[in-house]
């Protein structure tokens, strides 16, 4: 088989706005939160770019053995984010703050101040934040995002800012499970940066890298050729620029946005037609 670009499928989200149309996505809908570059059913990752519009939900997710606990489903989900746009002084979720106890947390969701106990950091554009399955985690608002995670959406909401959907009613929260899914070790979610110095001239350098997936980025100059054998499932999303992919005598263009989908043991070449960026995830 060859590679072929992804069909993505635009979910509508209650915190979603327009900036996906800036990745090569179209709609007319007001509030596309998600496109999803993969098949959660039938591919062994789920990648998503996501317009955080609005501020997401305080939630959790499973892991493994939890998922199959309480849902009857073999896969939890560990995730990891790339901030590919942000406003200023965007933030986001990542963690407990040290220290935080179950019983806290218990007493603070009933009075309504969980956000005292909340592990809030400043995030700039490149920003690389691995969040493993346990870790309460939410996107702030003015967020674009490129995740990577299990194929799973298992999701506990902890809380949702007290907002409503144009019905007047609230989304339904999971305090039980999600209780239940928090990892109260996770206490400091590292972020790196794409473009820090120490690895600024590395044309390819892994950004994340874990049991269910590796994700690198690759930069490459204007007329730059770039190859590469693919031994397992492998997805490559152009965050920037546009380049011609190559395989078995065909091409293919990619611009900003689009995802290039690269089954089992199958050869590629790229050639940047500008300046161009690539977030590269394999399945280990």
């Amino acid at each position: 088989m060859r590679p072929y670009k992804a069909n993505p499928v635009l979910k509508e989200r209650i915190w979603g706005g327009q900036k996906l149309k800036q990745y090569n996505k179209s709609f007319e809908k007001a509030n596309v939160g998600e496109s999803w570059e993969t098949d959660k059913d039938s591919m062994p990752v789920l990648i998503k770019l996501i317009d955080a519009n609005d501020i997401l939900s305080v939630q959790v997710h499973p892991g493994d053995a939890l998922a199959w606990e309480l849902e009857g489903q073999k896969k939890g989900k560990t995730e990891a984010w790339v901030i590919l746009d942000c406003d200023e002084n965007a933030e986001i979720v990542a963690g407990l703050r040290q220290g935080t106890t179950l019983l806290q947390l218990e007493q603070a969701i009933e009075k309504g101040d969980i956000q005292d106990y909340l592990n809030v950091k400043k995030v700039n554009r490149g920003d690389c934040i691995y969040i493993p399955a346990g870790t309460v985690h939410s996107l702030g608002h003015g967020l674009v995002v490129y995740e990577v995670q299990q194929p799973s959406d298992l999701t506990y909401r902890l809380y949702d800012w007290d907002r409503m959907d144009e019905a007047g009613r609230t989304r339904e929260l999971h305090i039980n499970k999600a209780l239940k899914s928090i990892d109260y070790g996770i206490i400091d979610v590292k972020v790196s940066n794409l473009y820090d110095l120490s690895l600024r001239q590395q044309q390819e350098h892994v950004v994340f890298k874990s049991e269910y997936f590796d994700t690198s980025y690759l930069k490459l100059e204007k007329n730059q050729e770039y190859s590469c054998q693919f031994y397992n499932f492998a997805a490559l999303t152009i965050i920037s620029g546009s380049a011609l992919i190559w395989s078995q005598d065909e091409f293919e263009l990619v611009v900003k946005g689009d995802s290039l989908i690269v089954p089992e043991m199958c050869q590629i070449s790229l050639q940047a037609l500008e300046n161009a960026e690539l977030l590269m995830t394999r399945c280990p």
